[in-house]
């Protein structure tokens, strides 16, 4: 069960017995929710508090019987969409039912429901973001976290030269504050003028700036660890400081591991290690500067987005806060509007694009299915891409058919073919690179996935290629058996069983009888590297 925010008594300004009601109802209703859902909740309550303020009742001792309609005919004229002012109503309306059932005495009289409802828009569809502008954000957001962490190793250079006015201002507040910055009561109490040095130094937000990591630069880090791991926004925010974690299986390769808890899951998302500006590398910045700030941290110490607000309270920024933040960045980089779920769409959409394959989008989104992912990047926008495929295959396959011949279907010698890979699959363009879209570091290295790269080919009616197929797969069983022995199943299951299940699955039940008969006399002429 969630633990109920502690909310103040008199925040909602209403009379003691309204305010009890509304409390108590606000407590039934959602405590058991999660943190996000019950001030979502409590920000409804405090419009419907505005309206009471707004039409003279806020110093009733009871709620009037038509307390809703008058909720609905305040909220009708609001610059609000259709759907929020819906949302507005609906949470307020529910907890007016809840007192009037089970606080009636807070209600003059039985209770008068308003069943009308607010007309809704059709959804805007949101601009996308391409992948000129994704890399604008992110090189923005870098220059960023690199300007901040030159400021703060700038101030801690100079906080040492004591002959300074503004190190001495600043080692005087933070001795005052014993480690934090004073209150402006405590500053204004000193004698010492205070007040007036802080004034001219531009302020307690700015010299806390001057020492401390402020929430308004967290957002920099927020967005490039973002468009990169293609977290949901709330779990992104929600990132722990131990959220980096050792690949098992190779050094040079390095985690990112959330909890989702709506998937009930962690998330997991592979990055090169030792990278100056990849995601985990990021991580480790962040948790550099901010790492003084965790033990005044409370209840978020163990949490990544850490700051110092007005140089005393560390905590995490709000919802509202990082919108803010969100809003400030782009106007100062003169960027197009966007919003953070936009940018798991876009990795959604760059991913599928680059991996020429819904299944690249949806394995660094970490959905469990295809149909997820394509809520996110719809597959009607590769349908050109898809269709000039499906015709250079088929060109392709129809070559080899027509090119196979008896005398062929006998011999152990492989047709003519732009590559042969190392399990028995044909590769249509080995250069193309299905591990690098772009082609640019040479042939694909990623000779595994031939079992599900879109390039390859497998003509099933060749005995030559289904040899090869046969004897694979003995080899593949014989390597499994090798890697139980020496307790290294999990790495054969990450690299060798997807091949293994593609041909014993997919490929050979497919095979004729005539076909596998020869196939089987000439399969013992293969051999294959010895698998790590």
């Amino acid at each position: 069960m969630s633990r109920l925010i502690p909310f103040n008594t008199r925040s909602l300004g209403l009379s003691k017995k309204i305010n009890k009601a509304l409390i108590e109802a606000h407590r039934a209703l959602c405590g058991h929710q999660a943190k996000t859902t019950q001030a979502q909740t409590w920000r409804c309550l405090r419009k419907l508090a505005l309206c009471m303020v707004q039409n003279g009742l806020a110093h009733t001792d009871a709620l009037p019987k038509n307390i809703v309609s008058i909720f609905y005919d305040w909220l009708a004229p609001q610059v609000l969409c259709g759907s929020t002012k819906q949302s507005l109503f609906n949470s307020v309306r529910s907890v007016i039912s809840w007192v009037s059932r089970n606080r009636s005495n807070a209600i003059d009289g039985p209770l008068t429901l308003d069943v009308r409802s607010f007309p809704r828009q059709p959804p805007a569809r949101r601009a996308e973001i391409d992948e000129k502008t994704a890399e604008k954000i992110l090189n923005c957001a870098l220059s960023d976290i690199e300007n901040i962490e030159k400021r703060l190793q700038v101030a801690s250079v100079e906080l040492t030269d004591l002959t300074n006015p503004k190190t001495k201002l600043v080692n005087r507040l933070l001795e005052l504050g014993q480690g934090n910055f004073p209150t402006q009561r405590a500053i204004g109490t000193s004698g010492e003028s205070l007040a007036r040095r802080v004034l001219e130094a531009g302020g307690l937000r700015e010299l806390s700036r001057y020492v401390f990591l402020s929430n308004e630069d967290l957002l920099p880090f927020y967005l490039a660890i973002q468009l990169q791991i293609a977290g949901n926004p709330h779990s992104t925010a929600d990132l722990r400081r131990n959220c980096i974690e050792a690949n098992p299986l190779r050094d040079d390769r390095e985690w990112i591991a959330w909890e989702k808890p709506r998937a009930k899951k962690f998330q997991r998302v592979d990055f090169p290690a030792k990278k100056w500006n990849s995601a985990p590398s990021l991580v480790r910045r962040l948790k550099a500067l901010n790492e003084r700030l965790v033990p005044r941290a409370g209840d978020f110490k163990d949490r990544l987005f850490i700051a110092c607000s007005n140089g005393r309270v560390v905590k995490i920024p709000s919802a509202q806060s990082w919108h803010n933040y969100l809003t400030n960045f782009i106007k100062v980089h003169e960027l197009p509007d966007f919003d953070f779920v936009d940018l798991r769409k876009t990795n959604a959409r760059l991913h599928h694009q680059a991996g020429g394959s819904i299944l690249a989008a949806k394995n660094r989104l970490n959905h469990k299915s295809v149909a997820t992912t394509a809520n996110y990047t719809s597959l009607n926008d590769r349908a050109f891409d898809h269709n000039k495929f499906i015709a250079q295959s088929q060109a392709a396959l129809n070559e080899l058919v027509l090119a196979s011949t008896l005398a062929t279907a006998s011999s152990p010698e492989m047709s003519s073919v732009s590559a042969q890979t190392v399990f028995g699959f044909l590769c249509s363009n080995p250069f193309n690179g299905y591990g690098d879209s772009h082609g640019s570091k040479g042939p694909c290295d990623h000779f595994f996935r031939c079992a599900t790269c879109p390039g390859a080919l497998v003509p099933l009616d060749d005995p030559s290629i289904v040899s090869k197929l046969l004897a694979a797969r003995d080899h593949l069983l014989s390597s499994k058996d090798a890697f139980i022995n020496q307790g290294r199943l999990p790495r054969f299951r990450m690299l060798y069983q997807p091949t293994l299940d593609a041909i014993e699955q997919k490929l050979l039940p497919f095979v004729a009888s005539e076909v596998m008969k020869v196939a089987q006399q000439i399969k013992k002429q293969w051999a294959f590297p010895e698998l790590e």
